[in-house]
């Protein structure tokens, strides 16, 4: 029988990467870019991995430990990672 890993809930707030298709004056264009509520994102996920390049989380876990819903998220896109809950076997 295998070690079970133990696999941490997490929520996760990120900043994602972002365009605007439409014109705006340079000031319109500032007043977009400064809004950090534009591109401000949270998943919330068992923790699979982390290190200094990625941060990966599944969304779903079944009872035989796949996992699905996989995300990668950049490593400097994060801006915090919460504990949420005990951790799970995996």
């Amino acid at each position: 029988m295998n070690k079970q890993k133990k696999l941490s809930l997490v929520l996760i707030e990120w900043e994602d990467a972002n365009h605007q298709g439409a014109w705006h004056t340079p000031i319109q264009a500032k007043e977009w870019w400064e809004n950090k509520e534009n591109y401000l994102c949270r998943n919330v996920g068992f923790l699979l991995h982390e290190d200094k390049k990625c941060v990966v989380v599944a969304s779903r876990l079944a009872k035989d430990n796949d996992v699905g819903m996989l995300q990668r998220i950049p490593r400097n896109w994060v801006q915090k990672i919460y504990f949420i809950k005990e951790s799970f076997k995996k």
